[in-house]
């Protein structure tokens, strides 16, 4: 999923890692992310909590690793023909977050088994959806094969998942976007649950899954397997990165496996 793909779940324990959180000045630079002193200044944001609307749907984009603007387009074709807006986001939203220079070091900090400026870009995209004031965020590689709008979005108070155990599609205000995106950065990492073939690791995925009573869930996409067929009737599909690993690239494959 992010693409960022966006599209993620993850160090054995040895001397517990130093925790505190570096200084801006401290903090070792990701590929592709500006340091955030880079990050002068701070445009007002949107004041609707879901400034999007009921039918605006966002997804964040970054080129990272394999990413690529084919899928892209796939997405934006199987959202728009079911009536929805399609908009992309991206670094600059992020940015424009007031909370970016406090958070970034911090996200950082946090150890990832993955390429690391993948995992930053998972945790960006909640403060720039947090900064154009909440509402639908999917990946770029959830392709929508027939959800229209619903006549009434899920309360924006309190975060919303539509496949278990996966932020592909969620939904939240602008206020909660903006809370999780604090929740990640201060998480502390355990060293015996947060673990990956026996190395420290987490994302904003597996911090989401140590407080599944923190947000709400409606079963609605279907996460591709190409064991099982229920991806080939299901309204929504991920097809995530780590079930298309045999299928590359990933956007030349998607459009052939179902017509969008």
């Amino acid at each position: 999923g992010s693409g960022h793909q966006l599209p993620r779940n993850r160090r054995t324990p040895s001397p517990p890692p130093d925790r505190r959180t570096p200084s801006p000045s401290a903090a070792p630079p990701v590929p592709g992310v500006p340091s955030p002193q880079d990050n002068r200044t701070t445009p007002a944001r949107s004041t609707n909590t879901t400034a999007g609307g009921p039918t605006v749907v966002y997804t964040y984009f970054a080129k990272v690793g394999v990413s690529g603007p084919q899928l892209l387009a796939s997405w934006h074709k199987s959202w728009r023909k079911h009536g929805w807006t399609t908009k992309v986001l991206g670094l600059p939203d992020a940015k424009r977050n007031p909370l970016f220079r406090k958070l970034v070091p911090r996200y950082q900090a946090l150890p990832t088994q993955n390429d690391p400026e993948y995992d930053m870009h998972c945790y960006l995209r909640w403060l720039a959806l947090a900064q154009v004031g909440g509402g639908y965020m999917c990946d770029w590689d959830l392709i929508n094969y027939g959800w229209r709008p619903p006549e009434a979005a899920p309360s924006g108070n309190r975060l919303t998942l539509f496949e278990r155990n996966c932020p592909s599609l969620v939904h939240a205000s602008g206020e909660v976007y903006d809370e999780y995106a604090q929740l990640f950065a201060s998480y502390k990492v355990n060293e015996t649950l947060d673990l990956r073939r026996g190395k420290l690791h987490v994302s904003d995925q597996t911090i989401l899954g140590r407080y599944t009573d923190r947000f709400d869930f409606v079963d609605r996409v279907t996460h591709y397997d190409p064991l099982s067929n229920g991806w080939r009737t299901a309204l929504l599909v991920h097809y995530s990165s780590k079930a298309m690993h045999l299928l590359h690239p990933k956007w030349r494959h998607v459009p052939k496996l179902r017509v969008i």
